[in-house]
């Protein structure tokens, strides 16, 4: 894009201004440490705004290191940041029932790959510890398949409820409350397209329906309910159709449970109901599902054009925390429409709310967001980092591209297979090798997979 039009959009300055040029040499924003980490958005609503920060700040130094300039790097770090609140706002404040992916082939260090959104192989950012390193093992699978396949073909990942492998700060067990069944589709024009369905189906029923896609009952048992689940993820089906492979999925789901209405469970308050109806349109107009209504379209939009409008202040702290509170706010305003079309919702989680408050203090908000805060709070889907919004091509709360290794690190150790960045419970950096039963050298917290 010229920068003349550029210009137009955000730059109210001329052409040959020393702005432009500061735009076109600069080669890093230093990023001031902790921004995000105060904020209501915590790991409890899903949307983990300190990791988020640290997402935007490493893809705007990254793109600069990789030769863009200034406008063109913000921009880049600014489509990311809005897609993954896109993605939130259908996954967990809508919970609807079609989550659209973000995927596409790419060349990678000159070998074709499966990217997320910000063009960075998938595989790369997902953890061996989710369920016993199935859903890594399953996304190889997929990727080297899509890659070699013929035209329409197809590949499902079922991950049912239950088990994840995964624990909080405090060391408890996170549980998937739904299940979900990821479908990769390499379309007739060798595009890849992708969706994930969220259902109500429970362990045996997942088992089924993957048994009605071809996959081997055998592979699929385990003598406890952990190895089950790693053994459902870890062996997808793999598949070529001329029909479309979301509602032929749909189709063996509901073959299974019936089509009676789907029941989504959340944290607190009573499940959601979604229809078969609803599910199956949805899926129809799956590549509509990031557009929204005109208000929640302009509070995006508002975001956009703040964030941009502060292109020369980049470096400022108060400039950076200004920004962070506009991601906040943005957030809590989608779900404050959510709730604006659902009034009885929102009586609900005002009462909630004044009770949370009273508990922990810290969830206090000065912008009078409180409902909201206790409607996120409250919401089922899948946390930060968790390899199914990777595999959905998002990056939120995922590792970026942009993070620098520590020096000391090794070549062997990195070839080690547990080799760990980053801890899955206090989410510090760790960068070390750390084995099953041994505890993350930051938290208490135990290796289990």
């Amino acid at each position: 894009m010229p920068i003349q039009e550029l210009e137009r959009g955000y730059l109210p300055t001329p052409i040959h201004s020393a702005e432009i040029s500061t735009i076109q040499t600069l080669k890093r924003v230093d990023m001031y440490p902790g921004l995000g980490r105060d904020s209501v958005l915590t790991e409890e609503t899903g949307f983990l705004l300190g990791l988020e920060m640290d997402r935007f700040g490493n893809d705007l130094n990254f793109a600069l290191a990789s030769g863009k300039n200034l406008v063109e790097a913000l921009n880049f770090a600014t489509d990311e940041l809005e897609v993954n609140i896109r993605t939130y706002n259908v996954e967990f404040i809508k919970s609807k029932t079609v989550l659209p992916h973000k995927n596409r082939f790419d060349v990678v260090d000159g070998v074709l790959r499966m990217v997320g959104n910000n063009g960075r192989p998938v595989i790369d950012a997902i953890s061996s510890q989710e369920r016993k390193g199935s859903v890594l093992q399953a996304s190889r699978i997929i990727e080297s398949f899509l890659l070699a396949a013929d035209l329409n073909s197809f590949a499902v990942i079922m991950s049912p409820d239950g088990w994840s492998g995964y624990v909080d700060q405090y060391g408890r067990g996170h549980n998937h409350l739904n299940t979900e069944t990821m479908i990769f589709w390499k379309n007739q024009k060798g595009i890849l397209q992708g969706l994930t369905l969220i259902t109500d189906l429970d362990q045996a029923q997942s088992t089924a329906v993957m048994r009605s896609l071809g996959v081997s009952e055998e592979v699929l048992k385990g003598e406890n309910e952990q190895e089950r689940l790693a053994n459902i993820v870890r062996n997808p089906a793999l598949l070529r159709a001329d029909t479309n492979p979301f509602e032929y999925v749909l189709d063996k789901i509901l073959a299974v449970r019936g089509r009676e209405n789907i029941r989504l469970l959340q944290k607190e308050g009573p499940p959601e109901i979604r229809s078969i109806e609803q599910t199956r349109e949805e899926i129809r107009k799956f590549d509509e599902l990031l557009l929204f209504d005109q208000k929640e379209e302009e509070l995006i939009s508002n975001l956009r054009e703040f964030i941009m409008g502060r292109i020369y202040q980049l470096g400022d702290r108060n400039i950076q925390e200004r920004v962070t509170k506009e991601i906040e706010r943005t957030v809590l305003s989608l779900a404050g429409e959510h709730l604006r079309k659902n009034p009885t919702i929102r009586e609900s989680f005002s009462n909630i709310y004044k009770v949370k408050i009273i508990h922990n203090p810290f969830l206090q908000n000065s912008d009078n967001f409180g409902p909201e805060i206790a409607f996120l709070i409250s919401r089922a889907g899948c946390p930060a980092s968790m390899a199914a919004r990777i595999l959905r091509g998002s990056s939120l709360g995922a590792e970026s591209g942009g993070v620098i290794m520590p020096s000391t690190v090794t070549l062997t150790e990195l070839k080690d297979e547990d080799f760990c960045i980053r801890c899955g419970a206090c989410r510090e950096y760790i960068w070390c090798i750390v084995r099953h039963g041994q505890k993350c050298p930051k938290c208490p917290a135990i290796r289990e997979c």
